[in-house]
């Protein structure tokens, strides 16, 4: 049975169409990720606000976290290992890697998985080939998976049901401008089209680990035509509301209507 998957996403200005956001020292939402909270650069993306994200991919941390997955552009973008720098001792044989974002898609990441308590209590029980004698020793605490072959593992079960053409893709955001609390937001939903397996960090051959980059990309359906699949338009919305203060919107609406005319264009016999 094909097995629907839901992508987290941050919080995009601009419809997440492949450009910088059109005031990103506004988009305060998207710093609920850390990666993003940790490494942006406000004075460099106010200079390059509006113009293609491909032109300036290394600058921005949120193409990491599927701020372009409506880009009809392939995004490539240089990455590191994250332990490279502070652990030079068993990660400083990791070289530089780029990874590419195909047009239309989502980089996807089962976090959870990858947690080694987490995923050391469920291998028996889904027969997943982790091995925690592959792990290597190490000087300081992770709670992170960091072989390869286990990764592989993982990720070769978890999207192992996740089926192209027949699983829906989900998009969430953790945080956006008109919801205050921590409940996710639904972004927008599609069906999967391709799966493109996550790839190696660059090496040497002067330390042994080997290790997986966590993307694994999720080709999508969502096109501007709603044909298969929609984004729920909050931004047109939330300037509708603004130029209309007594509106009263319900996205929930929108977001059952589209799910079912979706749903209905994969299965007419419905």
């Amino acid at each position: 049975m094909p097995q629907h998957i839901s992508v987290r996403v941050t919080w995009h200005d601009h419809g997440w169409d492949g450009t910088v956001c059109a005031d990103p020292e506004s988009n305060n939402a998207c710093l609920r990720l850390k990666n993003i909270s940790e490494n942006r650069n406000d004075k460099a993306e106010a200079a390059i606000c509006g113009q293609c994200m491909a032109d300036h991919a290394d600058t921005l941390s949120c193409i990491d976290e599927g701020a372009c997955f409506m880009s009809p552009k392939e995004i490539i973008r240089t990455t590191e290992h994250p332990y490279r720098k502070s652990n030079p001792a068993t990660h400083g044989h990791f070289l530089p890697t780029d990874v590419t974002y195909p047009p239309y898609s989502f980089p996807a990441r089962p976090f959870a998985w990858l947690m080694k308590d987490w995923i050391a209590s469920i291998k028996d029980i889904y027969n997943i080939d982790y091995q925690e004698e592959r792990e290597p020793v190490l000087k300081f605490k992770t709670m992170w998976v960091q072989d390869a072959e286990n990764h592989k593992a993982i990720f070769d079960y978890f999207y192992g049901d996740v089926v192209e053409d027949e699983s829906l893709c989900i998009a969430y955001a953790k945080q956006v401008p008109f919801v205050e609390d921590t409940k996710r937001v639904v972004i927008g939903i599609g069906h999967v089209k391709k799966i493109i397996p996550a790839i190696q960090h660059n090496c040497t051959n002067e330390g042994s680990l080997r290790s997986m980059i966590w993307e694994t990309m999720i080709c999508h359906s969502i096109r501007e035509d709603h044909e298969d699949g929609f984004v729920i338009p909050y931004q047109q919305m939330m300037e509708y509301a603004n130029d209309h203060p007594d509106l009263i919107w319900h996205p929930l609406q929108y977001l059952r209507r589209m799910t079912l005319l979706v749903n209905f264009r994969m299965h007419p016999s419905m």
